[in-house]
């Protein structure tokens, strides 16, 4: 397995983990972290509940408990909350492994500062300030 040496990370949303299911090898061990969700700006980018996504995926680990997991205080998260989802979910990262994260766009132009294409592949070299 290509991926043996990676930790793999994905978003709860079904989107996400349908295309994780799409590009990592079966029997890779992936982790489901709601800090990786699309930032709310849309009905779409609310999820199913975790115990739903459990049943569906029993193969993923999932690393939170509640069960309604997404942004849900308005329509639209606010920035704020979004950026420190963004750097609770960079202290999780080990810097000395292999990391991939399957994510949203949302996510990522905040997270880089740059806009990404619908299912553009992106690496990045991060490095420990």
């Amino acid at each position: 397995n290509l991926l043996d040496d990676f930790t793999v990370y994905v978003s709860p949303l079904t989107r996400a983990i349908e295309t994780c299911k799409n590009i990592v090898p079966e029997k890779t061990r992936v982790l489901v972290s709601e800090l990786l969700t699309e930032k709310v700006t849309h009905i779409t980018d609310t999820g199913s509940p975790l115990s739903v996504l459990t049943k569906k995926y029993p193969d993923y680990t999932f690393d939170f408990n509640e069960e309604k997991w997404w942004y849900s205080e308005s329509d639209t998260e606010p920035s704020e909350i979004l950026e420190k989802r963004i750097r609770k979910f960079a202290k999780k990262i080990d810097l000395n492994k292999k990391t991939l994260v399957v994510t949203h766009g949302g996510f990522i132009r905040k997270a880089q500062g740059s806009l990404v294409r619908n299912c553009e592949a992106r690496l990045s070299l991060i490095k420990k300030c």
